[in-house]
């Protein structure tokens, strides 16, 4: 099994590098995305890849805490997602299988100038 913390790293830093193939490697086909204002998830990886390639603009993930729960399927992540003149702060929940990110409940405030 992959590290669950060498995974975040390597789907954060294809994020930040705009790498979109290894960014959707990080997921499983069938990846579930639920954010704040959808009541139903996002399905799908390229649905998932799409939808973050459209909002990425220039901001930049970063993480500052990543825990790992007891079974090692579960990661929370927080950090900050930031541009040139806002930040955001963001915790996401992610469920791991087959060393791919199968689930993200994201969860994020607006941003601040």
């Amino acid at each position: 099994m992959t590290d669950p913390r060498a995974l975040v790293d390597r789907w954060i830093d294809a994020f930040n590098r705009r790498d979109w193939a290894t960014y959707g490697e990080c997921f499983t086909e069938d990846v579930t995305y639920l954010t704040p204002g959808r009541s139903e998830p996002l399905a799908g990886r390229a649905a998932h890849v799409e939808q973050d390639q459209r909002n990425a603009g220039g901001g930049r993930l970063r993480a500052t805490l990543v825990i790992v729960g007891d079974d090692g399927r579960h990661v929370v992540v927080e950090g900050t997602f930031e541009t040139e003149t806002r930040i955001s702060k963001w915790v996401t929940v992610l469920e791991l299988r087959e060393n791919r990110i199968a689930a993200e409940r994201l969860y994020f405030d607006r941003f601040r100038g």
